[in-house]
């Protein structure tokens, strides 16, 4: 008897521990708030560690001595939109970073010089964009920065001085060259040019002319990037798809167009190579099918790799190294935590802990993502990633007791992907209840060139069908039911999202865009000056051409702005004012035509932000908004909120006179 009752009272703490469990929610402002250190960087010298963190509720850059971390200061003072992107520069002195205005995308460049905090204007001040070409030990005083000023479509290269912001012209880009890459004194060494036909000439820059030297075909096109210039400037490297399916890394001869294969995977893309700070040669290189692996080209690498791999179960990352290589960050990427920083000593293959990167996520528990295979209705077999809440997850391989609702969760690109690790968005819906799927469709990059160029002219065709036979697999195993899935994406995925609410009404429950395009008409005469010398891309994905008659009608069936008359459920569209890629006008068009048809829906606009939302106050506004509208809809649990969210500039174009996103 004493058993059967000890065994009972344990079977009654497993279940009001899974209830306290299900009940706890996780607060938005954990999930989408500031984190706490991320984009950490070693100086080139390693006397200094650098990382973004929040200043006064704003990510600014902070630095501290690498052996004394809690000896960090902030150096910048941004009170707007913070600063994400960062470099060293090679004087150790000064880090240069970027920042554009409201989400514009006209990126200007600073440099700050961490002992006294003297910040320089780098760039021109208004309406150009602008990046870092190269950085160079060969002048660590200088940085080579491309921008767009002289025209706005091409991109010219000019030496500047870190300390004082003085620039000049080091090369005019007569010949319109989409793509230059240098060597280390700030020579173009190799241009690139796309055809009209979707081809990339390569061409050597030599003194006395350009030489044509290899052609990369259409289809290896997304496959296929040159990396950068050997040491001695006599080879340069080169990860390319030609005659194979999956990508290689090649060493290629400048003069002679010699080819020397370093690495080939059959089965896998490669996803990054890892440089030699000092030879350039390349010491390994990772593949990313479902999850990340390293692969060693050399023996030394291979025993860092051997050590790494003991500290933490997870995807490895290399965050920063120092010039030398003695000292490395690496952190360790799991679905169901948050980032991990650690400190390498290479000498004596020491490591230690540094920091995690939101440590108010590390006293809650987080649901795991489970890599799936998915077979498409024509046999294709798609990498999928699936999450469903912690509480039901008992058997750990995704599989639930009951049906949840789901929220297909669709990436932009739509030449990208998604990766396996920590997903604020997959974590938050999970652990409202909601199972999540990541379908990796057809023209999603990773998964070789076949997989990229089968998603050609699909838009709104077979990668759509990708995605209704993620959702009806999710049926099929019994983890949804059909009349609990909501679709949801951003940019592509918005896309996606509005296709699915105007051509397949039926199998959706909601529908949430986030700067989705609704007219592919209007949407190729708005694109960004500087994306029209790759027009030939955006053309073979979308299978036609504009400026033909039979081309307007096919992106015009294509179009959710032409079939909006059909929509049946609740849709939620979110747009920033001042993106650049997907312009207001369009989810404008696509409310304008639900309003004129009395179709109701709700619109959030954000007047300081572009494509997609940078600000945190933003984001925990429009996360807020969502969970009601997701929880009145298909039942899922609610934070309640107050609809008052200081500092966020979100303003409820339409809608809110509906429950939909009422507090609750």
């Amino acid at each position: 008897m004493t058993r059967i009752i000890s065994n009972f009272l344990i079977i009654l703490t497993i279940f009001f521990s899974t209830m306290t469990k299900a009940e706890n929610l996780i607060p938005r402002e954990v999930l989408f708030g500031n984190p706490d250190k991320i984009s950490t960087r070693l100086s080139p010298d390693g006397k200094h560690i650098s990382y973004v963190a929040p200043l006064n509720g704003i990510l600014n850059i902070w630095v501290a001595p690498t052996e004394d971390i809690s000896q960090a200061k902030p150096i910048t003072e941004d009170k707007d939109r913070g600063i994400w992107s960062y470099s060293w520069a090679y004087d150790n002195k000064h880090i240069i970073y970027s920042q554009d205005t409201a989400g514009d995308e006209n990126t200007l460049l600073y440099s700050i010089n961490i002992n006294n905090n003297k910040t320089v204007l780098l760039t021109p001040k208004n309406g150009i964009k602008s990046f870092i070409s190269n950085i160079s030990l060969d002048s660590p005083n200088e940085v080579l920065i491309a921008h767009n000023k002289l025209d706005p479509q091409y991109f010219d290269l000019y030496k500047v001085q870190i300390d004082t912001g003085e620039s000049k012209l080091a090369y005019h880009n007569k010949k319109q060259y989409l793509q230059l890459t240098t060597n280390d004194s700030f020579e173009p060494v190799i241009g690139q040019k796309m055809l009209p036909t979707g081809e990339v000439e390569i061409y050597n820059l030599t003194k006395e002319n350009d030489k044509l030297i290899h052609t990369i075909k259409t289809e290896d096109m997304l496959n296929t990037h040159i990396s950068h210039i050997s040491k001695d400037g006599k080879n340069y490297y080169m990860v390319d798809s030609e005659g194979r399916d999956n990508s290689a890394l090649l060493k290629i001869d400048l003069k002679t167009d010699k080819k020397e294969e370093l690495y080939y995977n059959a089965e896998e893309d490669i996803s990054s190579l890892l440089v030699d700070q000092q030879t350039y040669e390349i010491q390994a290189v990772s593949t990313t099918h479902q999850r990340t692996k390293w692969h060693a080209l050399n023996a030394g690498t291979a025993k860092d790799f051997a050590v790494l791999k003991t500290v933490e179960d997870g995807d490895l990352s290399i965050v920063s190294r120092t010039q030398d290589e003695s000292k490395w960050i690496v952190s360790y990427i799991k679905s169901n935590a948050p980032h991990h920083y650690y400190l390498y000593e290479r000498d004596n293959r020491q490591i230690r802990f540094l920091f995690t990167s939101n440590s108010k996520q590390d006293q809650f528990t987080f649901a795991k993502t489970h890599p799936i295979m998915i077979k498409a209705r024509d046999g294709l077999q798609l990498p999928t990633y699936l999450t469903v809440p912690a509480w039901m997850d008992t058997q750990g391989n995704g599989t639930v007791k009951e049906p949840v609702p789901l929220v297909l969760y669709v990436h932009g690109g739509p030449n990208a992907r998604d990766h396996w690790g920590f997903n604020a968005t997959a974590q938050w819906l999970a652990n409202r209840g909601y199972a999540v799927l990541q379908v990796n469709y057809r023209g999603s990059t990773g998964f070789g060139k076949k997989f990229i160029n089968a998603g050609d002219g699909e838009w709104a065709g077979k990668m759509q069908r990708d995605l209704e036979d993620g959702v009806q697999w999710c049926i099929d195993q019994g983890i949804t039911t059909r009349d609990k899935v909501v679709i949801m994406g951003g940019s592509y995925g918005g896309y996606a999202t509005l296709v699915g609410m105007t051509m397949t009404p039926d199998l959706y429950a909601a529908g949430i865009d986030i700067v989705g395009i609704s007219n592919l008409i209007t949407f190729q005469k708005s694109i960004p000056p500087y994306w029209k010398p790759a027009k030939a891309h955006m053309m073979k994905m979308l299978g036609t051409d504009i400026e033909t008659p039979e081309g307007v009608e096919l992106l015009k069936q294509k179009s959710p702005t032409t079939h909006v008359s059909n929509i049946k459920k609740p849709l939620f569209i979110v747009q920033g004012s001042n993106d650049p890629r997907v312009v207001k006008a369009e989810s404008d068009q696509i409310a304008e035509r639900m309003k004129a048809l009395n179709i109701p829906y709700v619109y959030l606009l954000y007047p300081d932000e572009g494509h997609g939302l940078a600000k945190p106050k933003n984001k925990l506004s429009m996360f807020a908004y969502i969970e009601s509208f997701l929880g009145t809809v298909i039942g899922g649990k609610i934070e309640p909120h107050n609809n008052q969210f200081p500092g966020s500039s979100v303003e409820i174009q339409d809608g809110s006179q509906h429950e939909w996103i009422q507090d609750k």
